[in-house]
């Protein structure tokens, strides 16, 4: 994975990248093991640049160990860290006379990097990891999932789309109702304004569903009494009445087939019924993405 500056990196992101770095680390981990189980005798001072390297190398896995919470690794490199640097300075003074320290061996070595790896996989066999099923993956942290349209148009509603998404990718079907719920929401706040409404004695954002709803009605029909009773009709407002009261009804149905039920423990969602969402949320915000924008309220 590729990490861009100047752009907001997500957990998954995170995620991605360390457990990538872990893999590599440990396959190297047991390559080095390897190589030292048939290393040759050696000067002190060969073994001296073996160990610093190893040094270095111990020191990029509690990185990435400290990340993924593998505390008992960690403790096992921190303790073989301070060891192989004993090692490369093997004078210290001890009640102000110098002892020599021993130096390590390549079968001490291996025997340590061994104790590090069965550490590192006994506590990654207690970690949980949730698999995303192939189909599924087309959900998964996607930043466009309703299309290029809708993520132009509505920039509040990015988050509920994007959480919907990920809900639905591991099957949280009434999750995912929930924030395609709260985007759709989110989206008729911006429809509200779209159309110059006003409302009394609060904000548009404290207004209810049901509020905003009647408010959003009683524009369109004072702009059709308008339309009709004017001696110049433009075809233009006809064709925009009729496009915003569909959205209006579409968003009663939201309100009285899922909003309202998913709000309250009536019952479960399962995945045909998030699909089913999906598909009339999505069609419903492309469609209002054409003549509505956030951007240019």
């Amino acid at each position: 994975m590729l990490l861009h500056p100047k752009r907001l990196i997500s957990l998954w992101d995170m995620i991605q990248f360390t457990i990538r770095e872990l893999r590599v680390i440990l396959i190297d981990l047991e390559w080095r093991e390897e190589s030292l189980r048939d290393y040759p005798p050696t000067t002190a001072e060969k073994m001296n640049g073996v160990v610093e390297s190893l040094i270095e190398f111990i020191k990029r896995l509690v990185e990435i160990a400290v990340k993924v919470e593998l505390i008992e690794t960690v403790g096992c490199c921190d303790r073989f860290i301070r060891s192989l640097e004993n090692s490369i300075h093997p004078f210290e003074l001890v009640k102000g006379c110098p002892i020599t320290l021993d130096t390590f061996t390549p079968k001490e070595l291996v025997r340590e990097l061994k104790g590090i790896k069965d550490a590192a996989e006994k506590e990654l066999r207690l970690r949980k990891f949730a698999f995303i099923p192939t189909a599924k993956d087309k959900f998964f942290e996607q930043e466009k999932l309703f299309g290029d349209g809708v993520y132009s148009a509505f920039p509040s509603a990015r988050d509920e789309i994007k959480a919907a998404g990920n809900c639905l990718a591991a099957d949280l079907n009434t999750a995912a109702i929930f924030h395609f719920m709260r985007a759709v929401e989110t989206v008729m706040r911006v429809f509200v304004v779209h159309l110059g409404i006003k409302v009394k004695n609060k904000t548009i954002k404290e207004a209810g569903w049901d509020e905003l709803v009647k408010l959003i009605k009683k524009k369109l029909k004072e702009r059709r009494e308008k339309y009709d009773n004017s001696k110049r009709k433009k075809r233009s407002e006809l064709n925009d009445l009729k496009f915003y009261g569909v959205a209006a009804d579409e968003l009663n149905v939201f309100k009285e087939n899922w909003r309202d039920k998913v709000m309250h423990t009536w019952s479960p969602y399962n995945e045909h019924d998030a699909q089913t969402v999906l598909v009339r949320v999505r069609d419903f915000m492309q469609k209002l993405s054409m003549k509505v924008s956030e951007i240019n309220n």
